[in-house]
């Protein structure tokens, strides 16, 4: 062949790439000789990466089938939680759970019973689960709300899989469990084509792709429990195999030593590339023979650099570097590919960021119910995202219609807290933003909605608003405020932003669920005590007003927000061990004999009696068994004095006297409110706490000061 002939093919076979061109020429200058040396040198260490690649990827595959377990059972952990508090005690709640949930979970476990030692099963649905009892060291960590993995043998048949939750801390004896499905935990993309794959826990087989004869092994050959991971090779079926394992870490979060993941691959397979590579390298070497020109020091030094600037920033990315900036001007393709390199590594810093910040959201609905904390969280993360100047969440109540609670924050200025109001909005608004769009953009020019005023602080000139949606109905709003200097949001954005409002809308709605779930139990409290108040109609309306002087004094002793819910619902029930007191004896209009008396002094302990099946009221026990004791030890049912007294009860029973004294009674006038107060005052350091009745002396003159 001649030069020119050369030359020709060089243009035609790399004419439309410039560095195609300088390769050619540069592999062309090139003698037999080096490019011999070159052959054998690339395949030496082509064959060694190709070994090293291969038990790469059987290491990778045994730790990301390993993750994989881990993380589905981790989120069936979460699941089981979540129906552990649906359920309760009650199998039988599992009917009413929206059928979304229940196939979602019924996809995960092929039956879900409650066990109690002390009892028959109950069956929530599916097949009933083998029941292992969990090691007594287990106890601990599951009252603390860590579940526990066992492994059951079934006869001929592959294990089962059992995962058991405490449905309540103080009840250690009655546990939820689950069998978890195989095909769910071991699906069956579990690994890459031409890689297999063997599950053990503590050497006992629980699933393998192998044929029986190559699982046995496997088994054989199976790791030790000296290292979480390694590497090992094994011969059976007439040929070698290379395997790797890890050790799922399963101690800390399901009590069980991890689970053996062993990825392994035929030899002949992982070095089936080498023996294609022989006759490249073969080929390359005859075809060398017409090479005879020189090399040229200044183009190697041309293409190094920018290739050690491309590794260098490679390596920055594979550690989770995304900050790096390619600068290459080289007038060809290597300057196409670091504009290239730049453009995929900010992507990929903002789909990391994304998915982060989502994790962080995921875990803030299920950490905190409190509207305000999930909202302040999203608008610290938003600007993270989203390059705007304010950024507000609009959160629709459920009474009085029309209203909303809103909060802003301006762009990137974390430093001062978010700016909450409440603001209104239309019906016709809500049907705007359940139109069927995702999102909608509002000018200043076109009229600022009112729900927008709360960005009122934010100068801005147009707004992107995306409304959030749960069960087809408006929850909230989130809105993108820009002054007009930048330009719009891209669709890239958008549809991050749409992504963070769908998960706002699960965080809304879960938190509007549970608070529907306390108004629904503050709702039977106050119909119990209605109850026992409509026993007598000289009590009508009693358990209410003592709830509300129980309150007002244990605002003024500074009780936590919890304490005064506790008060307020030992208050409502304070008195309801007199449903099993006769009538006659409630509403007699004479003294009580000592018999009746007797009868009336046991409705505390007929209360308590009422209260101790339900574990959420072990809490309000106090208060309705020992309302009537005297802080000098006088009282019933127990005598108890002073600082054994509750709190709450001490609390309870200086409103419960007071509201008596000054209440029409059958055999009494209503005493005045100054005679009733100065009993009351009598009453300090023998019937009452003298610290409650100090609170309640300072609470009554702020009232008569009113």
């Amino acid at each position: 062949m001649s030069t020119r002939a050369l030359l020709g093919f060089v243009r035609n076979a790399f004419g439309r790439s410039r560095v195609g061109r300088r390769v050619a020429l540069l592999f062309i200058g090139c003698a037999l000789l080096p490019i011999c040396c070159l052959a054998v040198v690339a395949y030496v260490q082509v064959s060694s990466e190709l070994r090293d690649a291969g038990a790469r990827r059987l290491a990778q595959t045994a730790k990301t089938a390993g993750v994989e377990v881990f993380d589905k059972l981790i989120g069936l952990h979460s699941e089981l939680d979540l129906l552990r508090i649906s359920l309760g005690l009650d199998s039988g709640a599992w009917s009413t759970l929206p059928a979304s949930l229940r196939e979602r979970f019924a996809k995960r476990v092929s039956g879900l019973a409650i066990v109690d030692d002390t009892a028959s099963p109950q069956l929530v649905f599916g097949t009933m689960p083998p029941y292992s009892a969990p090691p007594a060291d287990a106890a601990a960590p599951m009252r603390e709300g860590h579940s526990a993995l066992a492994v059951v043998a079934d006869g001929g048949g592959p294990p089962r899989i059992v995962l058991m939750r405490m449905l309540d801390a103080n009840a250690s004896r009655r546990m939820l469990i689950a069998e978890v499905d195989r095909d769910f935990l071991f699906s069956a993309d579990l690994a890459p084509p031409q890689i297999e794959i063997a599950v053990l826990a503590s050497q006992v087989p629980l699933f393998a792709t192998l044929s029986p004869e190559l699982s046995r092994e496997v088994y054989a050959h199976r790791p030790g429990s000296d290292s979480s991971s390694g590497r090992f090779e094994w011969t059976g079926d007439g040929q070698s195999y290379a395997a790797s394992f890890w050790s799922i870490p399963m101690t800390y979060d399901f009590l069980v030593p991890g689970w053996t993941i062993v990825a392994t691959q035929a030899s002949a397979e992982v070095l089936g590339p080498i023996r294609d590579a022989r006759l490249s390298f073969t080929l390359i070497a005859l075809l060398s023979l017409w090479v005879v020109m020189l090399l040229s020091s200044s183009q190697v030094r041309r293409y190094l650099v920018p290739l050690q600037l491309l590794t260098e920033n490679t390596a920055r990315v594979g550690r989770g570097d995304f900050d790096g900036h390619l600068d290459i001007h080289s007038g060809d393709e290597f300057e196409e590919v670091a504009a290239s390199f730049n453009t995929m590594s900010a992507q990929l810093k903002r789909q990391f960021e994304t998915l982060s910040i989502k994790g962080e959201l995921d875990r803030a609905v299920l950490s905190s119910l409190d509207v305000s904390e999930i909202v302040g969280r999203v608008l610290d993360w938003l600007p993270r995202l989203l390059n705007c100047d304010g950024f507000a969440v609009i959160v629709l109540d459920r009474a009085p219609v029309g209203e909303a609670r809103a909060f802003s924050r301006k762009g990137r200025d974390r430093a001062s807290a978010p700016i909450s109001e409440l603001v209104s909005i239309t019906p016709m608004q809500v049907a705007q933003l359940t139109s069927g769009d995702n999102w909608i953009h509002v000018t200043q020019s076109e009229g600022c909605p009112g729900y927008l005023s709360v960005l009122a602080h934010i100068p801005w000139t147009a707004c992107t608003v995306l409304p959030i949606v749960s069960s087809n109905q408006l929850v909230g709003v989130l809105a993108m405020a820009e002054d007009g200097r930048r330009r719009h949001q891209s669709e890239d954005d958008l549809q991050v932003a749409r992504q963070l409002a769908d998960q706002l809308g699960v965080a809304l709605s879960n938190a509007s669920l549970v608070e529907a779930l306390d108004r629904l139990n503050v709702g039977t409290l106050t119909a119990l005590a209605r109850t026992v108040d409509a026993k007598s109609p000289w009590t009508a309306g009693h358990s209410q007003r003592v709830t509300e002087c129980a309150l007002a004094i244990g605002r003024d002793m500074g009780l936590t927000t919890q304490g005064l819910d506790r008060l307020a619902r030992g208050g409502l029930l304070h008195d309801i061990g007199k449903i099993a007191v006769p009538s006659s004896v409630l509403n007699k209009p004479g003294r009580l004999t000592a018999e009746e008396f007797d009868l009336m002094k046991q409705h505390p302990t007929i209360g308590a009696r009422i209260l101790e099946p339900i574990p959420d009221y072990d809490r309000l026990i106090p208060v309705v068994l020992q309302h009537h004791e005297r802080f000098d030890g006088s009282g019933y049912p127990a005598g108890i004095a002073g600082e054994e007294i509750s709190l709450d009860a001490r609390i309870v029973a200086v409103a419960d006297v007071f509201d008596a004294l000054t209440s029409e009674r059958p055999y009494r006038k209503a005493m005045d409110l100054a005679v009733a107060t100065q009993i009351i005052s009598d009453g300090s350091g023998s019937a009452f706490d003298p610290r409650v009745v100090e609170a309640f002396l300072r609470v009554s003159q702020r009232s008569q000061a009113a």
